[in-house]
């Protein structure tokens, strides 16, 4: 039996669409009344309908009405240690024991056994990226016996089998950052057009999030950006006719031409984590997300605007189900901010998209600490989830949120600050002097100690897409700052170096996607590793925007003989034929190889590292006054 159930008035913040694929045997009548049609569609979610789920019911343990747990009040504090509560988000995970954890280097490795994990699901399958798309091709052999084409398929598989699969997808900024939050748009809608196609009896479901981050610009700094965004706004809907059918851009919109005022809502932060979790018991954590752009071999024989390069890591058991509690209060959060109702959270689907509903809260797991063994850390083999979180800022001048859970920034400062002899990272962005400040002074304090920083020879928007706008050049001079400090307090005990392709550059790639006469490959990793002693791997950058403002997960590696293998295997994929396994220092070897390869033909390099061109970034490099460091 189906009944409705009141949706909780909450305060009202941005969010967005929601999508289940259960049958819906209640429907308002509201659609038949013309004086609601134009306001429901973008204040609807006010009005919205949510089917209660018995026990039961197939939905995979999702709590029947009256049982959600709603999120934790706000309050303004810190999660500084295990234990400790920041608001919003549950306690900080312990260490635990590191069980079997695997590295995952690159998309050829990561997305067939995350196929398989979602094939072998018996409960739930709970995904959260920044960018998931349904039409991504199936790599692993057991999708391609089963007939499944793409991800889409094996997501309505586990439907059918009763697994409740639930998505949750990051939103962007509808206006400065159009092309992403039209893209989660367009990859939400072809999930629903697939999940559409199960029958009414299917036993599992799948819920469908495409949320925007709290964290909103206060009123004051909307009305200073505001003449500035205007002009932005309407090249905007010049470039895509469609825009202003888009949430969030349409309700600036006034027949078709951005409205004088009241100024848009901006949001300048957004969900960046890449993490998914079968059954509560197998997770995937790291920097990699679910699309064909992000697809590429250690080979990298892709085309130079297609070459990537990612590292994540599956675990299982307690850390595992740590990553679930991780999802279970986001998507919680997420849920009650949609049901509470928002102008801007109104649902835009294609006609015929009228079995929507709001997902009920998942019942939340229980406390960290009662969940499985915890470990001192001293010399065991273990493993902590961890987190960048933030809520929106009070005050009408607010221009960031307030970062309330800062979990990886303190663990990449107690990951530099445990360096004996190597300090090695490779990430997309090195932007924050603090970070070079830190290791300077850990460098001063062991003057054995050596550091590797591998770095992409450009930013991807910069390399590929010939982007120049402000925040691309003063995203450069952030980093162009951040490495001359670290060169110069290391000295030569520090080497800088990036990725290229072993062949030749294709004719059309120029700029700064090509670099000693081939085309670059582009690390998008986010690794530090430390003696073989600890390690992080993760979705967070070394730059303001991961360890501050956006939401991010990692994992924190320690005293496991793992990552040892680990360093070494990728090593020996950046070195090639010239890595060995105990150099006398290995900064001295890839120096060596870096410069041998600059003058070698690209098919007789020695795996795929050169210097990083820090000329070219300076020369690239601009200050801009008005950006927030934070942003970049």
């Amino acid at each position: 039996m189906s009944v409705r159930k009141p949706v909780p008035r909450v305060r009202r913040l941005r969010n967005g669409l929601v999508y289940r694929a259960l049958p819906m045997r209640m429907r308002e009548d509201r659609a038949d009344r013309p004086q609601f049609a134009e306001r429901d569609r973008f204040k609807g979610a006010r009005m919205v309908r949510q089917e209660a789920l018995a026990p039961g019911s197939g939905n995979g343990g999702t709590a029947a009405p009256g049982d959600a747990v709603l999120p934790m009040p706000i309050k303004r504090r810190h999660a500084d240690g295990p234990g400790d509560r920041a608001p919003g988000f549950g306690p900080s995970a312990p260490l635990r024991p590191a069980g079997d954890i695997k590295p995952l280097i690159e998309a050829s490795t990561a997305y067939p056994i995350m196929e398989e994990m979602v094939i072998g699901a018996q409960r739930t399958a709970h995904l959260a990226f920044r960018i998931f798309d349904p039409a991504t091709r199936a790599r692993s052999e057991e999708a391609r016996q089963r007939g499944f084409r793409d991800w889409g398929d094996i997501l309505i598989d586990a439907a059918k089998r009763g697994v409740a699969v639930r998505a949750l997808l990051s939103d962007f900024e509808p206006v400065m950052a159009h092309e992403l939050h039209r893209l989660g748009w367009h990859n939400g809608q072809r999930l629903i057009e697939r999940a559409q196609q199960l029958p009414e009896d299917t036993p599992g479901s799948i819920d469908l999030l495409i949320a925007l981050h709290e964290g909103e610009m206060g009123a004051a700094a909307r009305w200073l950006l505001w003449f500035a965004m205007r002009p932005k706004l309407s090249k905007l809907v010049r470039d895509f006719p469609d825009a202003s059918t888009y949430p969030g851009v349409a309700y600036t919109m006034a027949e078709h031409r951005p409205r004088f005022l009241p100024p848009a809502r901006m949001w300048p932060a957004t969900h960046h984590q890449k993490v998914m979790v079968v059954d509560g018991e197998t997770a995937v954590v790291g920097g990699i997300d679910i699309d064909e752009r992000r697809y590429d071999d250690p080979e990298h024989r892709q085309p130079t605007d297609q070459t990537w390069h990612d590292v994540s890591l599956r675990v299982h058991g307690p850390v595992a189900r740590d990553a679930e509690r991780h999802f279970v209060e986001l998507w919680n959060r997420e849920v009650i901010r949609y049901g509470g109702g928002d102008p801007v959270a109104g649902l835009h689907l294609p006609p015929g998209h009228d079995r929507q509903t709001v997902p009920q809260p998942i019942e939340p797991a229980e406390a960290a600490a009662e969940d499985g063994p915890t470990l001192s850390g001293d010399g065991e083999a273990s493993a902590r989830f961890v987190r960048t979180g933030s809520v929106v800022r009070r005050g009408a001048f607010a221009i960031t949120p307030e970062p309330v859970v800062t979990e990886i920034e303190d663990t990449v400062i107690d990951t530099i600050r445990s360096a004996e002899r190597l300090l090695y990272m490779e990430n997309q962005f090195f932007r924050l002097r603090r970070i070079a400040d830190e290791i300077g002074a850990r460098m001063r304090d062991r003057p054995e100690l050596e550091v590797i920083l591998l770095l992409p020879m450009a930013p991807d928007m910069v390399a590929f897409e010939n982007k120049t706008g402000p925040e691309m050049r003063f995203g450069e001079w952030l980093q162009v700052k951040a490495v001359r400090r670290l060169l110069k307090h290391g000295g030569d005990r520090v080497g800088v170096f990036s990725l290229v392709r072993r062949a030749p550059a294709e004719p059309n790639v120029t700029g700064r996607a090509k670099a000693f006469g081939s085309g670059i490959v582009y690390p998008h990793s986010k690794v530090m590793i430390a003696d073989d002693d600890r390690a992080i791997v993760g979705s967070a950058n070394l730059n303001g925007r991961s360890l501050r403002m956006d939401t991010e997960a990692a994992l924190d590696w320690r005293d496991d003989p793992g990552i040892r293998e680990f360093r070494e295997t990728l090593f020996s994929h950046h070195l090639g034929r010239a890595y060995e396994a105990t150099p006398p220092s290995a900064l001295q070897l890839w120096a060596r190889v870096a410069m041998e390869n600059v003058h070698l033909d690209p098919e007789e390099r020695n795996g795929f590292i050169v210097p990083y061109k820090l000329g070219a970034a300076r020369r690239f490099a601009r200050f801009q006054r008005f950006i927030p460091e934070v942003y970049l």
